[in-house]
């Protein structure tokens, strides 16, 4: 699948949709893929910018537990592994010698790939995982993290990190239904409201206010997961985290009392999960120079960009100056509703592999300069940028 352009979604193999962004794994890519949602858009669960990248939804395919029960990163089963299923997220560890890289799993080493370039062994340990039993869709977080480009270096000045649960969660939302008339389609929109201070746009769909008191009810979370992602309603915008008690366990007394976090609810969970609700961290930002992918909302001046650069896994940027001079342990990113998990790279290694972080991936968050920082960038409409896509633009 290649997203690199907004509007434009064509489906292409696991291993050419790894290579958009060369020498870095599939787990910064599935989370930064969510974040350009088409606006207005189809349930994530039938829209092809969303599902090839994810676990089945429909019949929870990942939360089946394998008879062979060979180690595993993905969950634990009563002998260590799932198995047979679309998605899982596989801690890996590296090593580089003059022959190049060998990768392998952390929990069974003998399953491994090895090459003269990253890129080759990265898809035979993709292989190697398939042919061993396991997801068809592998997604590898690496500890410690892999090499950093020379460009990747500049902008990791403090080295940080996103962090969150790789697979969604699914709400009580109303079903959208085939040929709906605009007041089925208000309707559903109307349901959406009442989870936000403020109306969402009628355009975009986005919200652009702080959730309000109404909580969520879950019909689905990863059993096996510490934390997820998702959407209020079906049009899969404005993206919501939750994060399990055992996760939150893991936390510091002083870094529990950073984010505000909400009970959720759900139908026959054991578990217990809480939304990310706030506070204000340091907001995302453009950087001077840097080609940008992204669009703005006419209606409501919405703006959602990211970046896709050859040779760089970053995502999405900071600004320095937005950091706290002492900076340390897990805060905050982003403005309600859109609030995300950030941490210092010592503090995930410490993190990284524990009960409590299962199916976490991480994404490196561009530290950016002073100098380069736009707040306010120049973006091309929804209809514009769909309209370059087009063309091939």
């Amino acid at each position: 699948m290649k997203a690199g352009k907004t509007g434009e979604v064509r489906i292409m193999s696991r291993v050419a949709a790894q290579r958009l962004l060369p020498g870095r794994t599939l787990a910064g890519k599935t989370r930064a893929l969510r974040r350009l949602p088409v606006p207005g858009g189809t349930s994530p669960r039938g829209c092809s910018l969303w599902q090839p990248l994810r676990g089945s939804t429909s019949a929870h395919a990942a939360d089946r537990v394998c008879s062979k029960g060979w180690g595993a990163v993905r969950g634990e089963c009563s002998r260590g592994w799932h198995h047979a299923m679309e998605h899982g997220v596989y801690l890996c560890g590296w090593s580089r010698s003059s022959e190049g890289f060998s990768l392998w799993v952390k929990a069974r080493p003998h399953i491994r790939g090895e090459a003269a370039t990253y890129p080759e062994a990265e898809e035979l340990l993709i292989e190697a995982i398939q042919n061993a039993g396991g997801a068809m869709q592998a997604v590898l977080e690496f500890e410690p993290p892999l090499p950093k480009s020379e460009l990747e270096a500049k902008y990791a000045n403090p080295e940080v990190y996103l962090i969150g649960g790789d697979d969604r969660f699914e709400t009580d939302s109303p079903r959208g239904v085939p040929f709906e008339t605009a007041e089925e389609r208000e309707d559903r929109f109307k349901w959406v409201d009442s989870f936000f201070e403020s109306p969402i746009c009628r355009k975009c769909a986005f919200a652009a206010s702080p959730r309000s008191a109404r909580s969520l009810f879950l019909e689905y979370v990863p059993r096996r997961y510490d934390g997820a992602f998702g959407h209020i309603g079906h049009e899969g915008t404005t993206t919501i985290q939750i994060f399990s008690d055992e996760f939150l366990d893991l936390l510091t007394t002083e870094e529990r009392g950073r984010p505000q976090l909400r009970s959720v609810t759900g139908k026959g969970r054991a578990r217990k999960f809480y939304e990310l609700v706030g506070p204000v961290g340091p907001p995302l930002v453009a950087v001077a120079g840097m080609k940008i992918s992204g669009w703005r909302c006419t209606a409501c001046d919405h703006r959602t960009w990211r970046y896709w650069i050859e040779g760089m896994s970053i995502n999405s940027f900071i600004a320095k100056t937005d950091l706290p001079p002492s900076l340390s342990g897990v805060f905050t990113v982003g403005r309600p509703p859109e609030v995300e998990l950030a941490a210092t790279a010592a503090r995930w290694e410490e993190l990284v592999g524990k009960k409590g972080t299962r199916g976490f991936v991480s994404s490196l968050l561009g530290v950016v300069p002073d100098h380069e920082v736009v707040r306010h960038p120049d973006l091309p409409t929804y209809e514009e940028r769909l309209q370059e896509s087009r063309f091939g633009a």
